[in-house]
């Protein structure tokens, strides 16, 4: 398996009728009887919440985009991902979420891994994304020009042309009703436009939320239970 690929799996699971999934959802509701020790918070920066909208769609096409931003942006040595991978390994044994952060901790720690080792590396990728979201909110709006800019130009245009062969009617009857049916097009041209926008625009950030909302849920249990380490 490629890095590519190595990456995406530890996001994204494909299920029989073919649909993505975070593969923490498959961690059994089972409880551990191990009591975890109280432990003190150490200073440990936690990420900022990005402010986006979720209600798109995750799709393969983004997801591939933002995994291959993490593979081409892969940190030299044990970082987050190989973390991530360890708590992968460990989500169908039978122990609650402290215990298998614990255990996958410690086998992350036999290659020299430490807490806040695994969150400066969590949010560099955080970062990455968050570059990628900023890439692909400019080329949303350079789209928005292309799409959409031209066309109410043009109806603005023809809506002046009306306005001025308006003393003209019995003239230019026919002439207004095409110019009148070409502002129609356009205005349902107008719409469809608006919403491949939209839509491109959710599933991008669906897809980004639900990578980014993982890295973060996966942060904060670090710092909640690898705190003494």
């Amino acid at each position: 398996m490629g890095v590519f690929d190595k990456i995406k799996s530890l996001f994204i699971v494909e299920e029989d009728a073919g649909q993505n999934q975070n593969p923490l959802d498959a961690v059994t509701n089972e409880k551990a009887t191990t009591t975890q020790p109280k432990v003190e918070t150490p200073t440990i920066q936690t990420p900022k919440p990005t402010q986006v909208n979720s209600s798109g769609t995750i799709t393969d096409k983004f997801t591939d985009v933002l995994m291959k931003a993490l593979s081409d942006n892969n940190i030299e040595g044990f970082d987050y991902l190989e973390f991530r991978q360890g708590l992968l390994s460990l989500s169908k044994m039978p122990m609650d979420e402290g215990t298998r952060f614990q255990a996958a901790f410690s086998m992350a720690q036999a290659m020299g891994a430490t807490p806040q080792r695994l969150v400066e590396t969590g949010n560099q990728y955080l970062k990455v994304l968050e570059g990628e979201l900023n890439k692909f909110n400019e080329a949303v709006a350079n789209q928005s020009n292309t799409l959409i800019g031209g066309k109410q130009s043009e109806m603005k245009q023809l809506n002046e042309f009306i306005q001025q062969k308006s003393t003209q009617i019995k003239k230019l009857t026919e002439e207004m009703q095409q110019h009148q049916q070409r502002i129609e097009v356009l205005e349902k041209e107008l719409s469809e436009a608006n919403s491949k926008v939209e839509t491109t625009k959710s599933n991008f950030i669906a897809t980004y939320k639900n990578v980014s909302d993982a890295i973060k849920s996966d942060i904060l249990n670090i710092q909640k239970y690898l705190s003494n380490k």
